[in-house]
């Protein structure tokens, strides 16, 4: 779930519990920050947030390049509200059936 203060990781119980949120904007429309944790030697930590580019802008970019990619090149599909919503759908279906195994 993403964290409601739409930044990468949470910090509870003193510190001692840590929730790490790795993908930001998720599903392309939250405006979330990802994040990964580097833990030291000493078992500290540093957070480092990160907010990946808009995958427009990436194909835009290689497609500048002028590089022929190694697979056979497809469009890229642009997903619609129906692929959004299927995917929801199918999200809130796996994790409803996650919790029916945990209940009986």
């Amino acid at each position: 779930e993403v964290p409601n203060s739409l930044r990468g990781f949470e910090d509870k119980h003193d510190g001692r519990l840590i929730t790490v949120f790795t993908a930001s904007n998720y599903c392309g429309q939250t405006g979330n920050y990802g994040a990964v944790v580097i833990f030291h030697c000493d078992m500290s930590y540093t957070v480092e947030e990160h907010m990946a580019p808009a995958l427009e802008s990436l194909v835009q970019e290689y497609s500048q390049t002028g590089l022929t990619p190694s697979r056979t090149e497809e469009p890229v599909k642009q997903v619609t509200a129906e692929d959004m919503t299927a995917s929801m759908d199918k999200m809130n279906a796996d994790i409803m059936d996650k919790l029916r195994q945990k209940i009986v």
